[in-house]
């Protein structure tokens, strides 16, 4: 299912009121999608974008960014900042670009830090909100 679609739209109201709001709490989202992404409302209430590599380059318009600026080749991790088209670079936590390969990657440095940090006393440990 759709973001939209979870929970009759719930989750989606719910990013968006964090969207709005978060950022004079201190709170910032990182979110990632497709290009529905950026085309819904989601789009409007975010101060800044970034488009990784697209499958459609005519869809990096869609971010004020003219396909004819931009490299023929973008290699993995390389982002373009909306209406500048300035290039960053993200780092990747290990080769393979795709998502299960860095949610992969992710989970064995959680499984790590856990293993590594298991004596450190409950009271210094960083804890949930």
């Amino acid at each position: 299912p759709t973001l939209g679609a979870h929970d009759h739209g719930e989750l989606t109201e719910q990013i968006q009121a964090l969207l709005r709001e978060g950022a004079s709490a201190g709170l910032h989202l990182v979110l990632t999608g497709d290009r529905q992404l950026l085309l819904g409302r989601l789009a409007s209430l975010t101060e800044e974008k970034y488009a990784l590599r697209l499958a459609d380059r005519a869809d990096y318009s869609l971010v004020g960014i003219p396909p004819r600026s931009l490299p023929t080749h973008i290699p993995p991790g390389r982002a373009f900042r909306a209406e500048s088209g300035t290039a960053t670079q993200f780092a990747l936590l290990d080769a393979p670009p795709e998502g299960r390969a860095q949610t992969a990657a992710l989970t064995a440095i959680g499984a790590a830090t856990t293993a590594r940090d298991k004596a450190v006393p409950a009271a210094r440990r960083p804890f949930r909100l």
